[in-house]
């Protein structure tokens, strides 16, 4: 990842922390085999090598030292993800961040959720969602994780803010024809239902 996805990526922000504690990607493979993942973090920290919250959410540029990048949060996209469905955050401490909804990611994400309802005795009940539709993932991610280990939602209830801006519209377009899609599938999806409970 790290080889194709910083080092073989001229854009990735986190290209310009490594060069500047001069770590060349054979030294940061060297020394992960050598010492482990957590110690070669802690040197890459202790080197400036990290990313605060407000940097990755495109805030704030990148600062160490006399080094200044301009970030924006699509800069952290990961370019393996390209052209999954582009989706954002709740924006519930501040601007919307967009990001890409990977179904690649969705469905290795799946695993865990199969653990937690078989270490909880919850396969076979009735699953009910409280999340809003597209742009915001979080509704859909969830939907198609939980259809992936065969405990499709019953029941999906959008509690997101009643919107009527282009975004919105293009949100419910989609959902509408993901839903309308899974009914072709072996596994169909619950469409959101709209509470009239949102922020």
């Amino acid at each position: 990842m790290l080889k194709e996805c910083v080092y073989g990526n001229p854009s990735s922000p986190y290209l310009p922390l490594l060069r500047r504690a001069q770590c060349a990607y054979e030294d940061l493979a060297g020394q992960v085999a050598r010492e482990g993942v957590e110690a070669t973090l802690s040197d890459l920290h202790a080197a400036d090598v990290w990313i605060s919250l407000d940097e990755f959410k495109g805030r704030k540029p990148l600062v160490r030292g006399d080094l200044e990048v301009p970030v924006t949060a699509e800069s952290f996209d990961n370019p393996r993800t390209a052209g999954s469905c582009p989706v954002s955050s709740g924006g519930s401490t501040g601007r919307p961040v967009r990001t890409n909804l990977s179904l690649d990611n969705e469905a290795a994400k799946a695993v865990y959720e199969h653990v937690i309802l078989q270490m909880l005795g919850l396969h076979g009940m009735p699953v009910a969602l409280w999340y809003p539709q597209l742009p915001a993932g979080t509704g859909i991610g969830n939907s198609l994780r939980y259809a992936k280990v065969g405990e499709p939602p019953a029941r999906w209830f959008d509690l997101g803010p009643e919107q009527n801006d282009v975004g919105a519209w293009q949100g419910r377009l989609m959902t509408a024809g993901l839903i309308l899609a899974s009914r072709f599938s072996r596994t169909p999806l619950a469409g959101p239902e709209r509470t009239g409970h949102g922020r």
